[in-house]
Protein backbone atom coordinates (compact mmCIF):
# COMPACT_ATOMS: atom_id res chain seq x y z
CA UNK A 1 0.00 0.00 0.00
CA UNK A 2 1.12 3.59 -1.25
CA UNK A 3 1.14 6.72 1.04
CA UNK A 4 -1.24 8.44 -0.67
CA UNK A 5 -4.32 5.09 -0.24
CA UNK A 6 -3.47 5.57 3.40
CA UNK A 7 -3.95 8.90 4.02
CA UNK A 8 -7.19 8.37 1.90
CA UNK A 9 -8.36 5.61 4.58
CA UNK A 10 -7.87 7.69 7.12
CA UNK A 11 -9.78 10.44 5.64
CA UNK A 12 -12.59 8.68 5.09
CA UNK A 13 -12.08 7.32 8.64
CA UNK A 14 -12.28 10.70 10.44
CA UNK A 15 -14.93 11.92 8.03
CA UNK A 16 -17.40 8.80 9.09
CA UNK A 17 -16.23 9.51 12.93
CA UNK A 18 -17.31 13.82 12.24
CA UNK A 19 -20.41 12.38 10.75
CA UNK A 20 -21.66 9.91 13.31
CA UNK A 21 -20.71 12.97 15.77
CA UNK A 22 -22.81 15.41 13.93
CA UNK A 23 -25.67 13.05 14.12
CA UNK A 24 -25.29 12.09 17.66
CA UNK A 25 -25.24 15.96 18.83
CA UNK A 26 -28.21 16.70 17.08
CA UNK A 27 -30.24 14.33 18.69
CA UNK A 28 -28.76 14.97 21.98
CA UNK A 29 -30.78 17.07 24.05
CA UNK A 30 -30.57 18.88 27.66
CA UNK A 31 -32.56 17.06 30.39
CA UNK A 32 -35.15 18.93 30.27
CA UNK A 33 -35.70 18.97 26.86
CA UNK A 34 -35.27 15.09 26.35
CA UNK A 35 -38.32 14.72 28.59
CA UNK A 36 -40.32 17.28 26.80
CA UNK A 37 -39.21 15.20 23.47
CA UNK A 38 -40.77 12.20 25.08
CA UNK A 39 -43.86 13.94 26.80
CA UNK A 40 -45.15 15.07 23.16
CA UNK A 41 -44.77 12.09 21.69
CA UNK A 42 -45.83 9.30 24.20
CA UNK A 43 -49.86 10.38 23.31
CA UNK A 44 -49.15 9.08 19.62
CA UNK A 45 -48.48 6.37 20.89
CA UNK A 46 -51.44 5.25 23.61
CA UNK A 47 -53.79 6.77 20.84
CA UNK A 48 -52.51 4.04 17.94
CA UNK A 49 -51.84 1.17 20.68
CA UNK A 50 -55.04 1.79 22.22
CA UNK A 51 -56.64 1.62 19.07
CA UNK A 52 -55.09 -1.33 17.75
CA UNK A 53 -55.82 -3.35 20.66
CA UNK A 54 -59.42 -2.18 20.54
CA UNK A 55 -59.57 -3.95 17.07
CA UNK A 56 -57.90 -6.87 18.71
CA UNK A 57 -60.09 -7.10 21.27
CA UNK A 58 -63.45 -7.54 18.89
CA UNK A 59 -61.47 -9.73 16.78
CA UNK A 60 -61.66 -7.29 13.38
CA UNK A 61 -57.84 -8.46 12.48
CA UNK A 62 -58.80 -7.47 8.99
CA UNK A 63 -58.95 -3.25 10.16
CA UNK A 64 -57.37 -1.77 7.20
CA UNK A 65 -55.73 0.88 9.99
CA UNK A 66 -54.08 -1.26 11.98
CA UNK A 67 -50.64 -1.74 10.31
CA UNK A 68 -50.90 2.11 9.51
CA UNK A 69 -51.12 2.53 13.07
CA UNK A 70 -48.39 0.02 13.96
CA UNK A 71 -46.51 1.74 11.61
CA UNK A 72 -46.86 5.46 13.54
CA UNK A 73 -46.43 3.51 16.68
CA UNK A 74 -43.14 2.45 14.98
CA UNK A 75 -42.23 5.89 13.89
CA UNK A 76 -42.65 7.11 17.13
CA UNK A 77 -40.73 4.76 19.29
CA UNK A 78 -37.54 4.97 16.65
CA UNK A 79 -37.46 8.75 16.85
CA UNK A 80 -37.82 8.58 21.03
CA UNK A 81 -34.77 5.64 20.68
CA UNK A 82 -32.62 7.64 19.03
CA UNK A 83 -32.85 10.99 21.23
CA UNK A 84 -30.06 11.34 23.52
CA UNK A 85 -29.42 13.02 27.05
CA UNK A 86 -26.80 15.24 27.06
CA UNK A 87 -23.82 14.29 29.02
CA UNK A 88 -24.88 10.94 30.48
CA UNK A 89 -27.31 8.80 28.03
CA UNK A 90 -26.68 5.71 29.95
CA UNK A 91 -29.58 3.58 30.32
CA UNK A 92 -29.99 4.20 33.80
CA UNK A 93 -30.42 7.70 33.06
CA UNK A 94 -33.05 7.73 30.15
CA UNK A 95 -35.26 5.73 32.51
CA UNK A 96 -35.25 7.47 35.07
CA UNK A 97 -35.68 10.59 32.89
CA UNK A 98 -38.73 8.39 31.48
CA UNK A 99 -40.40 6.80 34.03
CA UNK A 100 -39.96 10.52 35.63
CA UNK A 101 -42.22 11.70 32.59
CA UNK A 102 -45.14 8.84 33.07
CA UNK A 103 -45.25 9.55 36.31
CA UNK A 104 -46.00 13.29 35.91
CA UNK A 105 -47.96 12.56 33.54
CA UNK A 106 -50.06 9.58 34.89
CA UNK A 107 -49.99 8.20 31.35
CA UNK A 108 -50.36 5.01 33.09
CA UNK A 109 -52.69 5.36 36.28
CA UNK A 110 -54.98 7.97 34.64
CA UNK A 111 -55.43 6.34 31.00
CA UNK A 112 -59.07 6.99 31.30
CA UNK A 113 -58.70 10.73 30.96
CA UNK A 114 -56.15 10.67 29.26
CA UNK A 115 -58.49 8.87 26.70
CA UNK A 116 -61.27 11.23 27.28
CA UNK A 117 -58.45 13.83 25.80
CA UNK A 118 -58.76 12.08 22.48
CA UNK A 119 -61.93 11.23 23.12
CA UNK A 120 -62.70 12.61 19.54
CA UNK A 121 -60.08 10.37 17.39
CA UNK A 122 -62.02 7.27 19.13
CA UNK A 123 -65.36 8.49 18.17
CA UNK A 124 -64.41 8.90 14.78
CA UNK A 125 -63.92 5.10 14.88
CA UNK A 126 -66.76 4.47 16.56
CA UNK A 127 -65.24 3.56 20.01
CA UNK A 128 -67.28 4.65 23.18
CA UNK A 129 -64.37 4.95 25.89
CA UNK A 130 -66.79 4.12 27.86
CA UNK A 131 -67.77 0.78 27.23
CA UNK A 132 -66.28 -2.59 28.87
CA UNK A 133 -64.20 -3.42 25.47
CA UNK A 134 -62.34 0.02 25.60
CA UNK A 135 -62.12 -0.45 29.41
CA UNK A 136 -60.41 -3.44 29.18
CA UNK A 137 -58.40 -1.54 26.32
CA UNK A 138 -57.30 0.51 28.95
CA UNK A 139 -56.27 -2.05 31.45
CA UNK A 140 -53.67 -3.74 29.10
CA UNK A 141 -52.51 -0.32 28.12
CA UNK A 142 -51.62 0.09 32.17
CA UNK A 143 -50.14 -3.28 31.94
CA UNK A 144 -48.00 -2.45 29.01
CA UNK A 145 -46.71 0.58 30.07
CA UNK A 146 -43.75 -0.23 31.47
CA UNK A 147 -42.32 -2.28 28.78
CA UNK A 148 -42.80 0.29 26.49
CA UNK A 149 -40.79 2.60 28.87
CA UNK A 150 -37.68 0.19 29.06
CA UNK A 151 -38.16 -0.13 24.95
CA UNK A 152 -37.40 3.77 25.04
CA UNK A 153 -34.71 3.61 27.37
CA UNK A 154 -32.87 0.79 25.77
CA UNK A 155 -32.05 2.88 23.12
CA UNK A 156 -32.12 -0.45 20.94
CA UNK A 157 -33.86 -0.04 17.19
CA UNK A 158 -33.87 -3.47 16.87
CA UNK A 159 -35.83 -3.88 19.98
CA UNK A 160 -38.95 -1.51 18.28
CA UNK A 161 -39.28 -3.70 15.58
CA UNK A 162 -39.76 -7.11 17.45
CA UNK A 163 -41.95 -4.91 19.71
CA UNK A 164 -44.05 -3.50 16.43
CA UNK A 165 -44.31 -7.28 15.03
CA UNK A 166 -45.43 -8.49 18.73
CA UNK A 167 -48.63 -6.23 18.71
Amino acid sequence: MNINVIRQIIKEEIRKHEHEKLITEFFAYERSDFKDKIEQHIPIIFVHWCLIKYYQLINDFDNIYIKHWKKEISAQLLFLTRLKIKKNNSYNNRLKAIQQIWDDAEFTTDAYNLALCFEHKFNEEHIDVKSTTFQNVLKEWQKECEFIIQIIATNNLQQVNEYINKI
